[in-house]
């Protein structure tokens, strides 16, 4: 008789959990949309909830096959094997689909009910097509264990991945706020600044605009944006960075090679990196273009949780600490570079009407900038994969270890 697999029924219980939550709280949202309509209100006002839910519903199928898997292991059924279809050249061609769903969903977000609604359903088409591209592409001919465990990882890092890094930035920005709060003690008209903003924000109209009015002095000093950039750019990539790969840290002490690393890392990322995208975009404002920038997050996601994850690999395997150090250091680099251009980007549209911060640097100049170093960067993403997967795939002594079908 084998004896019980405790890791498969903890994985059973929490992907189970996470289905039964997760799709629990969208079909709330549904219900809600749906109240809202009845009760008058404009379909329009409705949309992002749907969106919502279509976004929590996605996260929710996500932990369905890793508890389909985990189950099937506990009761002695086989697995399918499935190393191969992830990364079968067809599976490229989905990124064709990608721009008519976009240009479709431009069409549809600047319609009204009843054809608004069909938004929320391309949504979750829009911003997983590019990942599953991402994977295709950049795990070709690497194997990806087993399905137990891939479908883990991904759960993970799609699921308890951004649960553990909400509150572990939440507890980030309550230290910050002290530090502020103890330097602004020190500081009487630092302090009366802060009771100031805080009057006018709170008498102030729900109105973008005139928060844009209030914001924009204090906005515009150096030592606000050093601050915000410091969190943003720094704070934020170290702690994601380490959590994001949460499926692989639950599997230390188990075989991993280099490679099988590489691929987890990649697959946390994609989980990740979904769920991130689909709450960025549950609007129909602007919904074209928010999906279309979300496609080098992805690249920037998948590619640093690679290196943690290749990084994971060498040590776990062959003592390679040093490998997994340069690895975490790279992936905060690239995820914090990504980070600063998205804050150039935000403060240069925001201060773009103004003169200029410092003198003889135009905003909106800045702006236009920031976006083509987040291209480039994204460029550098999809390198950093496809220089993974061809120096992986020529280790051959990684594939004897890594393709068991049943091996955790």
């Amino acid at each position: 008789m084998k004896p019980f697999h405790w890791y498969s029924a903890v994985q059973f219980g929490l992907s189970a959990l996470a289905v039964i939550i997760i799709e629990g709280l969208a079909l709330l949202l549904v219900l809600a949309g749906l109240g809202n309509i009845l009760r008058g209100a404009e379909a329009r006002a409705a949309i992002p909830l749907f969106m919502l839910a279509a976004s929590l519903g996605v996260a929710g199928l996500l932990a369905l096959p890793s508890a389909g898997y985990a189950l099937a292991r506990l009761l002695g059924y086989p697995a399918w094997r499935w190393s191969a279809i992830l990364t079968r050249p067809r599976w490229a061609l989905v990124i064709l689909a990608l721009p008519l769903i976009i240009l479709g969903g431009y069409w549809i977000s600047r319609q009204e009910a009843p054809l608004l609604l069909v938004l929320p359903l391309l949504q979750p088409l829009a911003v997983s097509i590019p990942l599953v591209w991402i994977c295709a592409v950049s795990l070709r001919g690497l194997p990806l264990g087993s399905p137990q465990r891939a479908w883990g990882v991904i759960a993970s890092g799609a699921v308890l991945g951004p649960l553990l890094i909400f509150f572990l930035e939440v507890i980030a920005f309550i230290l910050a706020v002290g530090i502020w709060s103890f330097a602004a003690a020190s500081q009487p008209q630092m302090t009366q600044d802060i009771l100031s903003l805080s009057q006018r924000l709170n008498a102030a109209p729900l109105d973008a605009q005139a928060m844009q009015e209030i914001l924009l002095p204090y906005l515009s000093q150096p030592t606000v944006i050093f601050s915000i950039t410091v969190f943003v750019a720094v704070v934020i990539p170290l702690l994601e960075e380490l959590v994001k790969p949460i499926g692989l840290w639950l599997l230390a002490g188990r075989s991993m090679s280099p490679a099988l690393g590489f691929t987890a890392g990649a697959l946390s990322g994609a989980g990740f990196a979904l769920v991130e995208s689909l709450g960025f975009t549950s609007s129909a404002e602007d919904w074209a273009v928010l999906v279309f920038l979300r496609i080098g997050t992805g690249f920037v996601h998948i590619a640093a949780s690679a290196l943690v994850g290749w990084g994971l690999g060498a040590a776990w395997s062959e003592g390679r600490y040093l490998h997994l150090g340069l690895a975490y250091l790279s992936a905060v680099a690239l995820h914090g570079l990504w980070n600063g251009l998205s804050i150039l980007s935000a403060v240069g549209s925001f201060l773009s009407h103004s003169s200029s911060l410092i003198p003889g640097i135009p905003w909106l100049e800045a702006n236009h900038l920031a976006f083509a170093g987040m291209a480039l960067l994204s460029s550098v993403g999809f390198g950093v994969l496809l220089w993974g997967n061809h120096r992986l795939r020529n280790a051959a002594p990684d594939r004897a270890v890594i393709t068991q079908p049943e091996t955790l």
